[in-house]
């Protein structure tokens, strides 16, 4: 089993596993990394066999134009995964009154 380096950044950790790093979204330097993500993923729900499900993303393209203000400190935090430096992934948390509720994108 192999064990994963962590630093620490602004607020959270940035972790690395191998050519995988994850770590919190620097703005503005990773909106277009962010966005090419979030398109990416729009497209796969709304092509092929997915279609069929009726998935709608209504304002999908003016959030994209808005992630940091609608996913940075106080509201909520956006993780970006990197490959070999490439964008692989994210995962956006919105901080709720009570509890972290987690964006389902």
């Amino acid at each position: 089993m192999s064990t994963a380096a962590c630093t620490w950044g602004r607020n959270l950790a940035t972790i690395q596993q191998g050519p995988v790093t994850i770590r919190e979204a620097r703005w503005p330097d990773d909106a277009d990394a962010a966005a090419g993500l979030l398109r990416r993923y729009a497209e796969y729900l709304t092509s092929g066999p997915r279609r069929a499900m009726g998935i709608q993303l209504r304002g999908y393209s003016e959030e994209l134009t808005q992630l940091e203000q609608l996913w940075s400190l106080p509201h909520g935090v956006f993780l970006l995964a990197f490959v070999a430096d490439q964008p692989a992934g994210c995962v956006a948390v919105r901080y709720g009154r009570t509890a972290i509720l987690p964006r389902a994108r």
